[in-house]
């Protein structure tokens, strides 16, 4: 449920349009003087205007987009860019929090508390979700090179999944990604990761002007097309069956033609796309996961003896997109790269399927089935998350562990507001005993049965985000079900059919948590009246 207003200020449609285009130089305009003129929190309140107090990277425009979801989608010319963005963003949302830190009991602050990478858009769609969408899934409508640079990366991504483990090609991918991080961990100790507004310019190449010429041909301007365009891109899942057939069969004719391996042994354009999408990728998890960019600990390649949690803050990247989530393949190449991350406690005492369990940033757009006819994950799901999924092939044991709060992954996940369909069955196939032999919820002292009584998003401490969480998720089944069942876009419908379709969505999520609760509760019947 949005509080602020569905009105625009120009200076942020000029943002999100000038990121679009790739014009950077305007952009650092536009956020330096968005900077000097904020001044400190006053009374009233007031959202996405010219003279708000909320940072524009975090102001969202009519349809929930923030600056956050352009840059993550559109990308940044240069890693200069890229990182300089993603600091200004964390920098932007720490010194807001810290402005309303004690003045939003009203919760009228409610959206912007939110994690920026984690903030979705009313279609639901994060970030995390866009970046990984644009970059592996284009939109139909994409110019041809961004369709042909998600088939090499693709390709690329097949390719090394399907290597052995020790092949050296692997291990030579993975010593080339642990050397971006360290010139990126230089890089930073060198400026002291400041902000260095020259360098941005200046990073602008005569090949990225060339791009964003190109870009500006292909995008057409005007705010009220703007938003227009965005709204359309916003509501991808809401593409008709006959769009879909179309987009399927145009890339079976794509991938009909994929290079042999003899092709990606010598082609090192390849191998270093990938490099550099990995590295963007882990930037942007280290961001949404610990929101901050220092990398001062991202020691990818440390192999450790044990699975002691006792030890100083890492960045494992199975672990961060354990938590954000993320499509198949990235999930295959991840543990495939790192297999000894999987079986590793972080410093609170997780193991990655635990982080993956207790998530709730996951939703359909990531894996890209909203042009392919493929039951998706998050909202409306009928089956686990890649990652988690991923994470109980090659570890299953991980299902029977306990993390440092004493809590089984099954638990964590039904308390995240997960159900026997989305991953709940998942685990206790992996794990059944933990089930079966009756465990009992150390913390809240219940069985998984009773477990999946309790309202749902039981894990979220904060009431309000709690409220907001099934809130969403009752939108969302209702904005897919009128798509679908209706044939219209949920913007276009008579408020009557909103009410409606909402009112059925509420009856459906409730149907999803009885079915959880019969599933779990027959297998162990004699639960009943034994608990107390």
């Amino acid at each position: 449920m949005r509080t602020q207003s569905n009105e625009s200020s120009p200076v942020l449609s000029k943002l999100h349009r000038n990121i679009r285009l790739q014009q950077w130089q305007e952009v650092c305009d536009t956020i330096l003087q968005d900077s000097s003129q904020r001044s400190s929190p006053v009374e009233a309140i007031v959202y996405n205007a010219a003279n708000s107090i909320i940072p524009l990277l975090l102001q969202e425009n009519a349809i929930g987009w923030t600056a956050v979801h352009f840059v993550a989608l559109h990308g940044a010319p240069d890693l200069s860019c890229w990182t300089w963005i993603l600091t200004r963003v964390l920098e932007d949302y720490h010194l807001f929090m810290r402005h309303i830190e004690e003045g939003d009991e009203s919760g009228h602050y409610l959206d912007y508390r939110i994690n920026p990478f984690f903030r979705r858009t009313q279609a639901g769609h994060s970030p995390t979700d866009l970046f990984f969408s644009k970059r592996l899934h284009p939109f139909p409508w994409e110019i041809i090179d961004a369709r042909r640079n998600a088939e090499r990366l693709k390709e690329g991504l097949n390719f090394f999944i399907n290597l052995n483990a020790d092949h050296e090609m692997l291990v030579d991918l993975r010593m080339k990604i642990r050397r971006k991080m360290d010139e990126e961990k230089k890089r930073q100790q060198e400026e002291s990761f400041g902000f260095c507004y020259a360098s941005i310019l200046s990073g602008t190449t005569a090949e990225n002007r060339g791009t964003q010429e190109n870009g500006q041909a292909a995008i057409v301007e005007g705010d009220q097309e703007l938003e227009h365009e965005m709204s359309v891109n916003d509501h991808v899942h809401e593409v008709e069956e006959e769009n879909v057939l179309l987009i399927e069969r145009e890339g079976t004719r794509s991938s009909s033609s994929r290079p042999y391996i003899e092709d990606f042994q010598v082609d090192n354009t390849i191998l270093e796309e990938l490099v550099n999408f990995w590295h963007e990728m882990e930037l942007l998890l280290i961001a949404a996961t610990r929101l901050e960019l220092r990398i001062d600990n991202a020691e990818n390649d440390a192999l450790l003896d044990d699975c002691s949690y006792e030890r100083q803050s890492e960045w494992r990247v199975v672990h961060g997109l354990s938590i954000v989530g993320c499509p198949k393949k990235i999930a295959n190449l991840a543990v495939k790269l790192y297999p000894e991350q999987v079986n590793q406690f972080d410093e609170n005492g997780n193991l990655p399927l635990h982080l993956a369990s207790s998530s709730h940033q996951t939703s359909a757009l990531a894996e890209g089935t909203w042009h392919h006819d493929h039951t998706p994950y998050g909202e409306n799901a009928f089956t686990a998350p890649p990652m988690m999924k991923c994470l109980l092939r090659v570890y299953p044991e991980a299902a029977s562990v306990i993390n440092a709060a004493g809590r089984y992954p099954i638990n964590l996940a039904i308390l995240a507001g997960k159900t026997w369909q989305d991953g709940v069955y998942d685990l206790f196939r992996a794990g059944p005993n933990v089930v079966l032999d009756g465990s009992i919820d150390r913390t809240i002292g219940l069985p998984p049965f009773m477990l999946a009584a309790l309202p749902r998003y039981s894990s979220i401490d904060d009431s309000c985000l709690k409220v907001r969480e099934s809130i969403f998720e009752q939108e969302m089944r209702a904005k897919r079900s009128a798509s679908k069942n209706i044939g219209s876009m949920w913007m276009l419908l008579p408020d009557s059919s909103k009410v409606r379709a909402l009112s059925e969505a509420k009856i459906d999520i409730h149907k999803v948590q009885l079915t959880s609760i019969y599933q779990l509760l027959r297998l162990v019947p004699e639960f009943i009246g034994g608990v107390g």
